[in-house]
């Protein structure tokens, strides 16, 4: 779910991979959701980054007085040292 339709087009690849060539080799891209993980999307950063991928965040909200589950998005540029891969 977009807050901001307007913004949609950033989350396609032509927006995805104008966000990438802004990285410097190496450099990583995180994005906070607010709702679960999306398949389409994560494939998506996995086609323009050189590797990515969707971290379930779940906490006790208390204003609902239940767990709840959102997304941390990573995704990262090619870098040159293998060993600087994401987790």
């Amino acid at each position: 779910m977009l807050l901001d339709p307007q913004n949609a087009a950033f989350y396609q690849p032509t927006g995805l991979h104008r966000l990438a060539a802004h990285l410097l080799p190496g450099g990583v891209f995180g994005l906070w959701s607010n709702e679960v993980p999306d398949e389409a999307f994560t494939q998506r950063l996995n086609a323009v980054f050189a590797e990515a991928r969707a971290e379930r965040v779940t906490f006790h909200n208390p204003l609902q007085d239940r767990p709840f589950t959102q997304t941390v998005y990573l995704a990262r540029t090619e870098t040159a040292p293998a060993a600087e891969q994401i987790g």
